[in-house]
């Protein structure tokens, strides 16, 4: 595409007609005739796929009913916090091994058990192991209630980063 075909579709007012009444929108935050963002509207007006052109990177928001991702190998990685929410449950199942690591890790159940289940052996390996043991001190929290606040307290010294020492 010619830069006077880009300039002609970031400087058209109407958006582009999509099949099912979605519409493209291009917008230039300057004057320049240069694209900025991207806009999929769904047929209601909603912005349902932005992306977003700046000095930090693109930047993708995506508002669906329904995500899927479908891949031979998936990969997500954050170089700062990463946070998983769901309104209901949330799944995680593999047909290999599951490895969870971490510099500490805190499993809470707000209301009801936490159930562990095995096939086989249950073991825990641990420094000390403590059962019932309300004479124990309390443990360290490296992490605060609910994992809110990594970026800050690594930033601040309270958490090592990845790679220092412990």
């Amino acid at each position: 595409m010619s830069d006077a075909d880009d300039t002609t579709l970031v400087s058209s007012a109407a958006p582009l007609a999509l099949a099912g009444g979605y519409g493209l929108e291009v917008r230039a935050s300057d004057g320049s005739g240069r694209a900025s963002a991207l806009d999929v509207r769904a047929p209601d007006g909603r912005v349902c796929l932005t992306i977003r052109l700046d000095d930090g990177g693109p930047r993708v928001e995506i508002t669906a009913a329904s995500l899927s991702v479908r891949a031979d190998d998936l990969a997500l990685e954050a170089k700062k916090d990463l946070a998983l929410r769901a309104g209901g449950g949330i799944l995680l199942e593999a047909q290999g091994a599951l490895v969870s690591r971490a510099l500490e890790q805190h499993i809470e159940a707000t209301r009801g058990d936490i159930l562990v289940e095995a096939n086989d052996d249950v073991r825990l390996e641990g420094e000390r192991v403590r059962l019932n043991s309300p004479d124990a001190p309390p443990l360290r929290r490296l992490v605060p209630k609910g994992g809110e606040g990594l970026v800050s307290q690594r930033a601040n010294g309270a958490l090592p980063s990845k790679g220092d020492p412990e």
